[in-house]
């Protein structure tokens, strides 16, 4: 079965602040929505401690294992698979930045490597007892730069990278954790930069020859920044005959508006859209419109459907539901600085990407997603 997935870690944020959702005018729960617009899986980030000294919630959906535990439930009471992204860190991680959970700083590396492992295995063993199991385990999030900084940083000098032993190490107590506890679950290594053929080449013969055993590439496909439809498909399609993988698209969106939703949802430091009238893309391949958005996921589908290896398992669509809300953000100032991006403000910064309008109704990408 082909995955219609969608990443909705932040729903239950959305939800408790207010946020609500329509189908053909009709208040209804979003997942269901989803779920009779075709999606048939979700995907779960897992943040260790995603709190402040007080502990007041970070913001981003505050992804800590009570959250997931909910989503996943929900999901599964909609025979729904679920794809676990375990990010090793208490917020957000992804190439510029894969920052060590706050009880995690002074650990060694082999405390860290022993550390990852218990981590991983513990979380999969609450879920089990919850009798949730995770059909697809994600190790690391965009790991491009390595994760679980400074020790697994990869390091790039020229064209030469290192840190590959490190990291190898770090990914192979993750997998172990895993393989223990869920042993017929497939796991994932997801990095982003996806139309980079020889970045991917390069990190993946360097894992691969250090003995790291996964069953799934993730790869992360936002148009604006990864390059061509045409430039990641041709790197798909030599991955998975290079290394005799699947592969995932595990992220992806597109924004159906630059106009930026009411002053009223705005708090006063609000950081911006990071999709907006500044934005550049070569030629403009898709409006930012409804039709726009769903041109793009049309033809993403139709290209991953019929690659030449016809290994793409499925797409992920990345925040479907995160709509704004008041008191919503992407992260709040004691986040913001564990993460070291003091510099930005708060508020919803990717709502236009959403598959939900402003105002909670269904766009119309979702609405064709059955047909795709």
């Amino acid at each position: 079965m082909f995955l219609k997935g969608v990443d909705i870690s932040s729903l239950k944020e959305v939800e408790d602040q207010g946020g609500s959702f329509y189908c053909n005018k009709t208040k209804k729960d979003a997942l269901e929505i989803l779920k009779s617009c075709g999606v048939n899986s979700v995907r779960l980030r897992l943040w260790v401690d995603p709190y402040d000294e007080n502990g007041l919630a970070y913001g981003g959906g505050t992804c800590d294992i009570n959250t997931v535990i909910g989503l996943s439930k929900r999901a599964k009471n909609l025979d729904m698979s679920v794809l676990l992204d375990f990010h090793y860190s208490d917020f957000w991680t992804d190439p510029s930045k894969q920052y060590r959970p706050k009880s995690w700083q002074n650990l060694n590396f082999e405390q860290l490597k022993n550390k990852i492992y218990q981590y991983t295995k513990d979380t999969l063993l609450t879920l089990k007892d919850c009798e949730i199991e995770p059909e697809f385990i994600q190790i690391g999030n965009e790991i491009t730069c390595g994760m679980l900084w400074d020790d697994g940083k990869l390091v790039w000098n020229d064209k030469d990278i290192t840190g590959f032993d490190n990291l190898a190490a770090l990914l192979k107590s993750g997998v172990q954790g895993a393989k223990e506890v869920l042993k017929d679950a497939k796991i994932i290594l997801h990095l982003e930069r996806s139309g980079d053929n020889t970045l991917y080449r390069q990190w993946f013969d360097n894992i691969i020859s250090r003995g790291v055993e996964f069953d799934i590439i993730g790869v992360s496909y936002y148009l604006y920044w990864h390059g061509s439809m045409d430039d990641m498909i041709r790197n798909l399609e030599d991955i998975t005959l290079r290394y005799d993988k699947d592969v995932l698209i595990a992220e992806t969106s597109y924004a159906y508006t630059l106009k930026d939703f009411d002053k009223s949802l705005q708090p006063q430091n609000y950081t911006k859209l990071i999709i907006n009238k500044n934005t550049e893309l070569k030629n403009k391949p898709y409006p930012f419109s409804q039709k726009g958005q769903a041109k793009f996921l049309k033809d993403l589908f139709y290209r991953v459907k019929n690659l030449n290896s016809g290994r793409c398992l499925g797409v992920y669509y990345w925040e479907p539901c995160w709509i704004p809300i008041k008191s919503g953000t992407w992260a709040s100032k004691s986040a913001r600085e564990y993460i070291k991006e003091l510099h930005k403000g708060e508020g919803n910064e990717w709502a236009n990407q959403a598959l939900f309008d402003y105002d909670g109704n269904i766009n119309y990408a979702l609405k064709i997603l059955n047909k795709l």
